[in-house]
């Protein structure tokens, strides 16, 4: 019981998103590759209560998505120099882990 309660202090303390699809002026590419590692430091990420958001300010563009504990991750989406992305919390458990490359 302590390892399930250390759990959910641990997922309220790293601050999460909430539920959804990426959504920008972009079109997200289809989620079936596997994410294999960060991102740049370019592309930035944070989070609300209910949203992960990820910002660009790369020269070239990446494909993306957001990773999330306990929760569905995002489809696989290009994120293009400047541009902002968001994704809801998949669930009340969830926490951000982060955006992978895919």
């Amino acid at each position: 019981m302590k390892r399930g309660l250390a759990v959910a202090g641990a997922v309220a303390m790293i601050g999460v998103g909430s539920m959804g699809t990426a959504s920008a002026a972009g079109t997200a590419a289809s989620g079936n590759v596997g994410a294999l590692a960060s991102p740049p430091s370019c592309v930035s990420s944070w989070t609300t209560t209910n949203y992960a958001y990820a910002k660009s300010a790369c020269s070239g563009s990446y494909t993306i998505k957001f990773v999330w504990s306990f929760g569905r991750d995002s489809d696989c989406f290009t994120i293009h120099p400047g541009a902002q992305w968001s994704h809801k919390r998949p669930s009340s458990i969830s926490g951000f882990d982060g955006l992978r490359l895919c």
